[in-house]
């Protein structure tokens, strides 16, 4: 939501937020979730009834082409340790899944 506001060319009005908000939940829960959010559950219970499935398609897609559909603009911990990972020569001698568990273990403590 910080960086679709910072980059966006247009002047936001205070009314937009709640439905910027409910979008970006949305695609977030797109995104992250094994089950992402139902439509539905959006439009009733987050938005209370406020905007219509349309609305939040239509501030989707612009979200999406603001970003230049770069959703992830930082790496995460386990984008990270991946990389790391696969990169050292040290790792190489042991098997990458274990290597992997391992790392996950620590980068969740």
């Amino acid at each position: 939501m910080d960086r679709y506001i910072a980059e966006s060319a247009r002047t936001l009005d205070l009314n937009q937020l709640h439905l910027i908000g409910i979008t970006c939940m949305f695609l977030a829960s797109k995104y992250e979730d094994v089950t992402p959010l139902y439509m539905q559950t959006i439009v009733i219970r987050i938005g209370h009834h406020r905007f219509t499935r349309q609305a939040v398609l239509e501030q989707e897609r612009d979200i999406l082409h603001t970003l230049n559909f770069k959703m992830a603009a930082i790496p995460t911990v386990l984008e990270f340790i991946e990389r790391y990972v696969l990169s050292h020569a040290y790792f190489k001698a042991y098997p990458y899944g274990k290597i992997i568990t391992v790392a996950k273990y620590f980068a969740y403590l």
